[in-house]
């Protein structure tokens, strides 16, 4: 996290390695990936949580105090 913006880097690495009668084989593979996210000027930092479970990362940033004191209902009519 630097400022508003939350930086999100994977690695992705794959070694294979196989033998067999008269030959040797290896097989490697590697990726980066990098997102940069702005985060709106009312998210908490302080309370950004990260979660990675079954090649899902989930990230969960909350409003600060002050955002959500100033939200407020608006009624809507109908005619």
């Amino acid at each position: 996290l630097d400022g508003q913006a939350l930086s999100i880097r994977a690695e992705k690495r794959h070694d294979n390695e196989e033998e067999d009668e008269g030959y040797h084989w290896v097989e490697s593979s590697y990726g980066l990936v990098q997102r940069t996210i702005s985060l709106p000027d009312d998210a908490d930092t302080e309370a950004i949580h990260a979660r990675f479970k079954n090649g899902v990362l989930k990230l969960s940033v909350g409003k600060s105090a002050e955002a959500k004191q100033a939200a407020r209902k608006i009624a809507i009519k109908a005619k």
